[in-house]
């Protein structure tokens, strides 16, 4: 089967492990079962040279840079599946986010009479997305959900269901199975530094946690537009030596750390799926989490500080080891 993806982004290189894990892991598992894939991307990478990712081709529309001339880079990347359509003889395009990726799809399906599917990936499913405005009922039979969480505040905001629900997976060998490993960091945290993965919610409770030993240890993993902020409170409450900001590091690296922690601290406003909750549980983190995406799934849940700090202190003290079959497969998310 020849497949063509539409997406925002991709790994530039087998390097760029950051950039969206979920579409990395996939991409290889259809590789593997035989699929021929070809992927387009419209803001990043930040070139236009046509490469291949782990031999799967990918083609960058990125050419005009900002906001006002970036439908410039849409128009490139329509012709260009235009032209990939016609020569490999795609059989199905898959976008991804609802968004410019999705109507390009669209507009390539309806040209070259193509099924087309797009699977919904994040704050796509709010009001704040202007193109969901857009939806017409005949879209959502084609539109696929990564959980039911999103698919209940896709419903919430325009009274539609997506046809299905297939959550995202892990290799097998990105679990422990035998989860023995020493752990010396009590509490990790990781995530993209911006506002809406709420860190200092996050510092709040780990410094009511610290409150009541001043032993823990705990670290933050990502790099973003919030870290002067997050150090500044970090600072304010003189945690200096409880705390540490580790930056962004290659997934591998990530795992690694995960499976030296004792529990997941995840503080996010918003999540349609959350991917890092799984890929913690599977290093045999006990997960704390807001209740979204799938958090309620691998552990407890709270809104509040008082409700996320008693439910640290309770997993820190739980030396009971996760199940870590139920973590989902990759394999399954590729059928």
């Amino acid at each position: 089967m020849n497949v063509l993806w539409i997406s925002p982004g991709f790994a530039a290189n087998e390097e760029d492990t950051t950039c969206i894990p979920a579409l990395q892991l996939l991409a290889t598992e259809l590789k593997s079962r035989g699929t021929d894939l070809y992927i387009i991307t419209l803001a990043y990478p930040k070139f236009s040279n046509p490469y291949f990712w782990n031999s799967i081709s990918v083609k960058s529309s990125y050419g005009m840079p900002g906001d006002f001339l970036k439908w410039l880079n849409w128009i490139r990347a329509f012709r260009y599946g235009l032209n990939l359509i016609k020569e490999k003889k795609i059989d199905i395009i898959h976008s991804f986010w609802l968004g410019p990726g999705w109507l390009i799809g669209k507009y390539l399906a309806k040209k070259c009479s193509v099924p087309h599917i797009t699977t919904l990936m994040g704050q796509d499913v709010l009001k704040s997305n202007n193109y969901i405005h857009l939806i017409q009922s005949a879209d959502v039979n084609k539109l696929v959900s990564v959980s039911q969480l999103q698919a209940n505040e896709f419903y919430k905001t325009c009274g539609l269901y997506p046809s299905t629900i297939i959550e995202w997976g892990l290799r097998s060998s990105d679990k422990i199975l035998k989860v023995d490993a020493k752990r010396t960091i009590d509490i990790i945290g990781c995530g993209s530094l911006i506002e809406i993965k709420n860190w200092m919610l996050w510092i709040d409770t780990v410094t009511q946690v610290i409150s009541r030993n001043k032993t823990i240890q705990a670290i933050i993993i990502g790099d973003g537009p919030e870290k002067n902020k997050i150090q500044n409170r970090i600072r304010e409450y003189r945690l200096q030596n409880n705390i540490r900001l580790v930056g962004s590091l290659p997934r591998a690296d990530v795992l690694n750390y995960m499976a030296q922690s004792k529990v997941f601290l995840h503080a996010s406003t918003f999540e349609s799926y959350g991917m890092v909750i799984p890929e913690a549980f599977s290093m045999g983190c006990h997960v704390v989490s807001t209740p979204v995406g799938i958090a309620e799934n691998y552990g407890k849940t709270g809104k509040t500080v008082e409700e996320l700090h008693v439910a640290v202190m309770e997993s820190l003290k739980n030396e009971s080891k996760n199940n870590i079959e139920m973590t989902p497969d990759i394999k399954n998310t590729a059928k």
